[in-house]
């Protein structure tokens, strides 16, 4: 998970969060598993007075993707340079005294909105393969990688629709091609009250005060258990158990609010300064710096 370095590059640069390579299986719809394509399942519980949201998934970006969006940012930092330069020398010009002097332009500092690849998308919660009450399952078709709990999704279509993210603490896990990988639950709730969720239970509970304008949603997983729920219709197809692991701090400078996973039992946990910690070792899970 250490190839998290570098992970904002794609998602700063989505100009639109609306659906890109994931997509939702619907209910009746024949499930044929395409080699070079991965699926993901998982349940939501939504009992009376919780009221779950719609997760983000962020796919870490390959080398070679890395490597295309570099190539792009510099393309266009090198057609942009000369308007920029000038920019850059009217602003010196018309600086007055004492005042701090304009920042001279650089690839560093390049507002570049990269519109050739996207690495983060969302589950509509409106969009089960199986739809039920408190229970619902969904299948959704992606590609495979590395993937990232991310956030939860809110709202219309804008980056402004990533409405939480996880910046404090989640979790990843992987997704192989040719099968459906199983990351049993994702329970998520509105937290001012205290959530029926037990799991969210010790992490809600707060007052309307958190949120003012907006409400703050909590959330974890619950790691597939054999008990879990598998529609018949899946039963013949390669299942594996989703394998959680820690994921460290990041910052996403767009999300509307940051929160963190509730602690997850062998898979994830916090120090009491809020350091996530991994339970398999006991040791602290670096927090994720951009290189960039």
């Amino acid at each position: 998970m250490r190839r998290l370095v570098g992970l904002l590059l794609l998602m700063l640069a989505t100009p639109a969060f609306a659906h890109g390579d994931l997509r939702e299986i619907r209910a009746g719809e024949p499930v044929v598993l395409r080699p070079d394509r991965a699926y993901l399942l998982f349940r939501t519980l939504q009992p009376p007075r919780v009221v779950p949201n719609s997760p983000v998934f962020l796919r870490i970006p390959t080398a070679a993707e890395l490597d295309r969006y570099r190539q792009a940012r510099a393309r266009a930092y090198q057609a942009a340079s000369p308007d920029l330069t000038r920019r850059y020398e009217e602003a010196r010009q018309r600086q007055s005294n004492g005042a701090a002097p304009p920042r001279p332009p650089s690839l560093e500092t390049f507002n570049f909105v990269y519109t050739e690849q996207q690495n983060v998308d969302f589950v509509s919660l409106g969009r089960p393969f199986v739809r039920g009450r408190p229970e619902s399952l969904y299948l959704v078709e992606t590609t495979p990688g590395d993937y990232v709990f991310y956030g939860l999704r809110y709202g219309g279509g804008s980056i402004g629709a990533l409405h939480v993210c996880w910046c404090l603490g989640t979790v990843g896990f992987s997704a192989d091609a040719g099968s459906i990988t199983d990351l049993g639950y994702i329970l998520s709730d509105r937290i001012h009250e205290v959530s029926a969720l037990p799991e969210l239970a010790a992490e809600s509970g707060y007052g309307p005060s958190i949120y003012g304008p907006l409400i703050l949603w909590g959330a974890t997983v619950r790691p597939v258990r054999p008990d879990s729920s598998v529609p018949e219709s899946l039963r013949t197809l390669p299942i594996r158990p989703g394998r959680y692991r820690a994921v460290g701090r990041f910052l996403e400078p767009r999300a509307l609010a940051i929160n963190r996973l509730a602690v997850v039992p062998g898979i994830l946990d916090y120090d009491d300064r809020g350091r996530v910690v991994d339970p398999t070792t006991s040791r602290h899970v670096p927090d994720i710096v951009s290189s960039e």
